[in-house]
């Protein structure tokens, strides 16, 4: 018996030693390091990971603990923000046709970028990016626009889904309108990079609140992934509204979302939001390492010492003619 004891302990501390760098990897989620990469800057914590691509406001992101095995599966999120479209409502529809209309390619753009704390009470809490750029709209005007997109995210201590999330302000300044009855659009796109050890189905979801409207990525009817838009802009001195229409990528692999402004003048301020579902992280963890999950591992340990204490007791009655249940 003694034996079987000492198999017993030796499995419970191998599952100690499997469990061990999960916990140490949930220890410091109030870090938020902002570095910058070969022709990229991170913006991380232990939840999420941002990557803004080419220094500029497309964006990669992901699970921060779901990344070191990335090799054996693909399990990205992107937000790209397109597209600034000057657009006449023609119709009353309030929703542009993408075939009219006067554009700035914000992908296209060159930004420059600068990093800085958030402060709130002489503390810091949080860590953000101020992505900016200027255009014109040859050959109407000469009048340069700017456009802003400060990506801000927060520490465990500040709010909810803090570490889980980005947020985000749009400013666009001094758009030249060509008509006063004109209205202006962003396109955004929200897709993913997903393939797993098991074949799992991947769907979109979109919904809406009185305050903003919400697409989610699922997988296997988990949601793991979320683009937010406010339903409400805001020049600093009125709120604009604002609506949304989207249609699917071409390629079936993410949605094309357009907010839609009402004339306004001066500047206008938006607050996309963008993060993973700190909740889904225990559920994709288990489908890509099962023998991860506790109940199963522990289920294992168990059928392990079974088949064991039989065995012994069976090797007993052999060697010393006992019966099988002593």
């Amino acid at each position: 018996m003694r034996r079987i004891y000492a198999a017993m302990v030796l499995l419970l501390m191998v599952s100690q030693l499997v469990f061990l760098p999960l916990s140490l990897s949930m220890a410091n989620a109030n870090e938020l390091p902002i570095r910058l990469e070969k022709n990229k800057i991170v913006l991380s914590s232990d939840v999420m990971t941002a990557e803004f691509e080419g220094q500029n406001p497309k964006v990669k992101f992901y699970f921060t603990q779901l990344a070191e095995d990335s090799e054996n599966y693909s399990l990205s999120f992107f937000v790209n923000f397109k597209k600034i479209i000057e657009f006449q409502d023609e119709d009353g529809s309030g929703v542009y046709e993408e075939v009219k209309g006067r554009r700035i390619a914000i992908e296209s753009l060159k930004w420059t970028h600068k990093a800085f704390p958030i402060m709130i009470e002489e503390k810091c809490v949080g860590l953000a990016i101020n992505f900016t750029t200027n255009s014109t709209i040859p050959p109407e005007h000469e009048k340069i626009i700017y456009v802003s997109i400060i990506a801000a995210m927060y520490n465990a201590t500040a709010k909810d889904r803090a570490g889980a999330m980005v947020k985000t302000n749009v400013t666009i300044s001094d758009w030249p309108w060509k008509s006063e009855e004109n209205k202006l659009a962003m396109e955004t796109h929200f897709m993913y990079n997903i393939t797993l050890t098991e074949d799992k189905p991947v769907n979109f979801t979109a919904s809406e609140n009185d305050n903003y409207r919400e697409w989610n990525i699922l997988i296997d009817e988990q949601p793991v992934a979320f683009l937010r838009f406010l339903k409400q802009a805001s020049n600093g001195t009125h709120m604009i509204n604002v609506e949304h229409n989207f249609t699917t990528t071409d390629e079936g692999d993410g949605v094309k979302i357009w907010a839609y402004y009402d004339h306004f003048q001066g500047k206008l301020v938006d607050d996309p939001s963008f993060g993973v579902f700190e909740e889904a992280l225990s559920s994709i963890r288990n489908l890509l390492h099962p023998l991860l999950n506790p109940y199963v591992f522990a289920g294992a340990v168990l059928a392990t010492i079974v088949i064991f204490a039989a065995a012994y007791k069976i090797r007993r009655k052999e060697i010393f003619g006992l019966p099988a249940n002593v």
